[in-house]
């Protein structure tokens, strides 16, 4: 249980940032929040304030609210976590850290990896014990370039939390509803950048004969043997190491984000048929951001690594973004439009040495982390309700796919359902599955339900599954805790 352990210290650490944000930090950016970890960014209606991104919600939502009500609103807590599909992720990290040669100059380590991967013995230095002692390494060379291609395809983890604040104005501001929104979060991720190893036993075997003639009572000495190869044999004991020299790294990234936001919307036209209803929301965005590159041989542990990158100084900047959105509702249907971030502001990660990278892949692959581009994106929502509106069916789409501060790619797609019952205690239940259309592309079955009419509580998984010390998990999970509140 020692993986599961380190996860759920990871997710702990996680929450107790996300918590410490303010009270009004955020939503979880990959997933959503509350009902919308459930139902996707959808406007939900049944006289409750909407999770939805849509600046347009507001007045739609409003038009459902008590004339008692005054100020009407929601808190909302989420956390999730997500891993690649590599089995055993940290203890892979960790094998090949030790087999990779490591210079001290990347990263934030005290310690240095690169110790060796352990080959053997060798009894005497005749030819064929030679042989026989390169194929061995052959072999090992085979199973670290084997776990640095996994990797660099699928070794990835990402841990988000935060929480979400919103007050609705149940009164007429020019012919319009005002709501205001602050919401946080924090998001943590490692990612492997790894390089081939490049290693041709000839060539090795040619350069160990050449080299080859220790004694006993020699000190250890360490052969370079081409191709990023280097043999430490100690002479006293016989005990051979090899170890790669080879660029591959783990970066990993955080950002603390704060975002306050106050909409506008109004009806812009009714008739028969239905309303139009449209929003604008302007918003101030404060984002943290740091990096962290540590090549592989100077790492001591994977865990501790990304864990370190919580505590790493962040470069902080504000900038101003509006966001627009446009929702139509008819007798037994809605559709809406929203369009984030508009401006597409930018933001700067701390910049990282790149001096002691040779590999130019790698270094193209650095710099394409520089910056944070809050992109725009186009969301699409619809609904179905049933004639007494106690049932609805939801979807929600993103047109494109857009990057988070992790640098992973996001298209979320999701259908829905929920059913109202007429019970004081118990108040609804709702079941959803999403799924990402860009990146890792997984899938999320979701369920949730209210309680008490203020209480929500919403859970989710992925389909896919992956391995922690022989233990088959989730290779997703989201938990999220809202409550409504209106006086």
């Amino acid at each position: 249980m020692n993986g599961s352990n380190r996860f759920l210290r990871r997710d702990l650490s996680l929450m107790a940032m996300a918590v410490s944000l303010a009270c009004s930090s955020a939503t979880v950016s990959a997933i959503g929040n509350t009902s919308r970890l459930t139902l996707g960014d959808v406007t939900q209606g049944g006289g409750v304030v909407s999770t939805s991104s849509n600046p347009a919600s507001g007045a739609f939502d409003r038009q459902y609210l008590s004339a008692d009500t005054d100020v009407a609103g929601y808190l909302n807590l989420g956390l999730s976590i997500e891993y690649g599909n590599v089995d055993d992720l940290v203890d892979q990290i960790d094998e090949a850290s030790a087999a990779l040669e490591g210079d001290g100059s990347q990263g934030s380590s005290d310690g240095v990896g690169g110790s060796g991967t352990d080959v053997g013995s060798v009894d005497n230095v005749s030819n064929p014990d030679l042989e026989a002692l390169i194929d061995r390494v052959a072999d090992r060379a085979t199973r670290v370039a084997a776990i640095l291609a996994f990797i660099r395809t699928e070794g990835y983890a990402v841990g988000q939390g935060g929480s979400d604040l919103s007050i609705l104005i149940n009164k007429d501001v020019l012919g319009g509803t005002l709501r205001f929104d602050v919401t946080g979060w924090v998001n943590a991720s490692a990612v492997g950048l790894t390089e081939d190893i490049q290693f041709n036993a000839d060539t090795a075997l040619a350069e160990l004969k050449a080299a080859y003639n220790l004694q006993p009572g020699d000190p250890a000495t360490t052969f370079d043997l081409s191709g990023g190869l280097h043999l430490t044999f100690d002479p006293n004991t016989r005990d051979v190491s090899a170890t790669y020299d080879n660029d591959s790294l783990l970066l990993t990234r955080a950002a603390k984000v704060v975002e306050f936001a106050g909409s506008y919307s109004r009806p812009l036209y009714a008739d028969d048929n239905g309303k139009l209803f449209l929003g604008v929301k302007p918003k101030m965005t404060q984002v943290g951001l740091t990096r962290i590159t540590t090549r592989f041989g100077d790492l001591t542990d994977a865990e501790d690594t990304f864990e370190d990158t919580l505590d790493a100084n962040f470069v902080t900047q504000n900038k101003f973004g509006i966001d627009l959105g446009v929702l139509w509702e008819a007798e037994r249907y809605r559709l809406g439009a929203t369009l984030l971030n508009v401006t597409e502001p930018e933001f700067d990660f701390p910049d990282v040495d790149y001096s002691g990278i040779n590999n130019p892949e790698i270094r193209d692959a650095l710099q394409t982390t520089e910056t944070y581009v809050a992109e725009h994106q186009l969301k699409l929502e619809g609904a179905w309700v049933s004639a007494e509106k106690r049932w609805g069916v939801f979807s929600a789409f993103d047109t494109n796919a857009v990057r988070d501060p992790a640098g992973f790619e996001t298209q979320w797609g999701t259908i829905s359902t929920a059913y109202t019952f007429e019970n004081i205690w118990f108040n609804s239940l709702r079941a959803g599955a999403s799924r990402n259309f860009a990146g890792n592309e997984l899938s999320y079955l979701s369920v949730g339900a209210t309680m008490f009419r203020f209480l929500k509580l919403d859970l989710s998984s992925t389909l896919e599954d992956t391995s922690i010390d022989g233990e088959k998990l989730p290779r997703g999970l989201g938990f999220s805790l809202g409550f409504n509140y209106d006086f």
